[in-house]
Order: C-alpha cells, then structure tokens, then sequence
C-alpha cells in the first residue's frame, strides 16, 4: 500500500498512548487525522508536526487510521506565536475551521486560511478575524444577502437585519436593524479581494462593534458553538 503526502495546518493535537499525539490538520481536502507516534519524546523531533498553527507536509501511510512516517515544516508563523492577542485570534479562527460542514469547499477555504495567516503579520487580529468570520459565513450555508432587500428584492438597501440575515429597504426597517453605514461596511468586507485589494480601505472600521454584530449573526444562523468571543476584546 502506497504512502499519502498532504500539506496542511495543524488545527490541534491530543495525546494518545504514552508518547505518541493524534494530530488533526486542514487540507484542501478537508480535516485529516493521524497518529504521530512517539512525539511526545523529544529525541524524535517531531514537536514542529504537532503544534497548533505550524503548515506542514506530512507523509503518512494510506490507511484508516494513518501513521505519520516523516514530515516538512513549511511555516511556524512565529509573528503570530509571539503575539498573544494575534495567537488568541488564531485560535478562534482555528475553532471555526474544526466545525466547517464536511461538504465545505475546502480547497478555497484552504487557500483563504494560508493567505489570512500571512496577513497577520501585518494587520490586527481583531480586524482578520472579523473578515474571516463573515466572509465564511458562505461556506457555513448562511452568506447574508448585501446588495438587495432580504423581502422584497428592492435594490435600494437601508439597513442590516442579523435575524432576517441581511439587507432591508426603507420599507422594511425594523426596530433591532444596524444602519446603513454598518449594512455598506459587512458588504466592504465580504467582497474586497484579500488576494489583491489592499486591507487599509477597512482598516479603520470599528472593528469591535463588527465583531460583535458578526459574532450575533453565527449565534443566530450557524449551528455552531464558539466559546471565548467577549474575551477577544481587550
């Protein structure tokens, strides 16, 4: 039986046996398991393959429960590692990746993570972390609907509704909707291009209160559970 090669981030790791680690890591394909025998002593080298966030190659056997036979280490981001708050947003970023839907596309959301990480080493966390969280609001099945009325398809959009997931007119305002300078701010965000456009034209917006409001949308629409949001802000 042939061995696999996958490239990924680890997402976590937890001790299985004595010394050895199950090791979890996003791929294009999706989360990947497999056990990293004999990493918890530390003659073996292999504490660059279990730690969170760290890219990696990892060749392991073909088999349903894989064994890591060798591995590269790509990136250990250590500009984020170095940084509490940016490691405290990471992590919740990770939290999000380990519950995407089996179905999800991975390889696009793969690529979206990889260059997310890349951006923190120059931008704030809280700002990454509340582009990431509504621009996977896609893959999630809940994308809030931005360039029209959520009821009446009226292009001319007013508002921002989190509990009819999106865009209102003037006719349909209600009484717990953002305005318009938050509905055009989410609508900045999940359309700017982070492969291309810069990230200054955002970096302004109060991000705070958009994580906020952004955080309340998955309360509402993502079947998920996502601790330690309020400790974020600090």
């Amino acid at each position: 039986m042939e061995n696999i090669c996958l490239e990924g981030i680890v997402v976590s790791s937890l001790i299985y046996k004595e010394k050895s680690k199950i090791v979890y890591i996003y791929t294009k394909d999706g989360m990947v398991s497999f056990r990293a025998l004999g990493s918890l002593n530390e003659k073996k080298g292999m504490l660059p393959l279990t730690t969170t966030m760290n890219r990696v190659s990892v060749i392991m056997t073909d088999k349903a429960f894989p064994r890591a036979i060798d591995y590269t280490l790509y990136d250990s981001y250590e500009y984020i590692k170095d940084d509490l708050k940016k490691t405290l947003f990471m992590q919740y970023i990770l939290e999000i990746i380990s519950k995407l839907p089996e179905d999800s596309p991975h390889e696009r959301i793969y690529s979206l993570l990889k260059r997310v990480l890349e951006l923190f080493k120059d931008y704030d966390g809280l700002m990454l972390t509340t582009l990431f969280m509504i621009k996977m609001t896609y893959s999630f099945g809940v994308a809030p609907i931005l360039k029209k009325c959520v009821i009446c398809n009226n292009p001319n959009t007013m508002y921002f509704s989190i509990r009819d997931g999106g865009a209102l007119c003037g006719n349909h305002h209600k009484r717990e909707v953002f305005n318009k300078d938050i509905l055009d701010k989410i609508k900045e965000i999940y359309f700017i291009d982070i492969y291309n456009d810069s990230l200054d034209k955002i970096k302004g917006y109060d991000m705070i209160e958009l994580f906020r409001i952004v955080n309340l949308y998955y309360s509402s629409h993502v079947d998920i559970y996502l601790k330690g949001a309020s400790s974020l802000i600090f």
